[in-house]
């Protein structure tokens, strides 16, 4: 039976990379940083996500346990929380905007927006008020105009 040739350089991928990619995104290592580690470019590392279910995986579970404790810390220090010292830490104003500008923006973000349309939805009618005379006004000065450009 025949085999098929492959091109281009072989994969440095090895599944013995999973706990360390984990691991890195875990603690919080960026792509480039994660990139750098396992000694690929970021192209490479973004062709292994989306071409490799492991790999992807992987990075994805990391990022997650990362995000989980993050949230809990902000969470902490929204609401105060009692250190392992013993000190109490009361909430923080910041986290708590923050916290809430993120769950619930429709309801805390800074700028409310309100679109106001004409009848059913269409554009809203401008209609133009000048007098008789404001009108023959500026008839005459596009005329001068016309003649001043000739």
């Amino acid at each position: 039976m025949e085999t098929k040739a492959t091109r281009g350089r072989p994969s440095k991928f090895t599944p013995e990379m999973l706990p360390t990619v984990r691991d890195a995104a875990r603690l919080g290592a960026t792509e480039c940083q994660l990139a750098a580690m396992l000694g690929i470019a970021v192209s490479t590392l973004s062709e292994w996500k989306a071409s490799n279910a492991e790999f992807s995986d992987a990075l994805k579970e990391g990022k997650a346990i990362a995000d989980a404790e993050v949230a809990g810390s902000l969470f902490r220090r929204a609401v105060g929380f009692t250190g392992p010292d013993g000190v109490y830490q009361p909430p923080n104003v910041t986290a708590q905007i923050f916290w809430l500008k993120n769950r619930q923006p429709s309801e805390w973000r800074d700028v409310h927006r309100a679109e106001i349309t004409g009848p059913d939805g269409g554009p809203i009618a401008a209609p133009c008020t000048r007098t008789q005379a404001e009108k023959e006004e500026f008839a005459a000065m596009i005329a001068k105009a016309r003649l001043s450009a000739t």
